[in-house]
């Protein structure tokens, strides 16, 4: 019997599929928030958890897991906004 090959039909397939991705993304997000790391704060570069999902294309999974964490975005840290 002939060892099967990643292309062939004998593996499913191995990429998870994105609604997924998106599905563990929110609960992984939820996670840290819910172990009180704080949203709010800015890095060196002045940007903040919130700006880094906006400019990932993140913010539906992040606003989810602040929602769900009782979390609030605060809009006068947004670093967006001082810019």
């Amino acid at each position: 019997m002939p060892t099967p090959t990643p292309s062939s039909n004998e593996y499913p397939d191995t990429e998870p599929e994105p609604w997924m991705c998106k599905a563990r993304l929110r609960l992984k997000l939820l996670e840290l928030l819910k172990a009180d790391c704080d949203p709010n704060i800015l890095d060196k570069d002045g940007e903040s958890p919130s700006d880094y999902a906006t400019m990932e294309g993140l913010w539906a999974q992040w606003g989810w897991a602040l929602a769900s964490s009782g979390w609030r975005y605060n809009e006068k840290e947004n670093s967006r906004e001082r810019k």
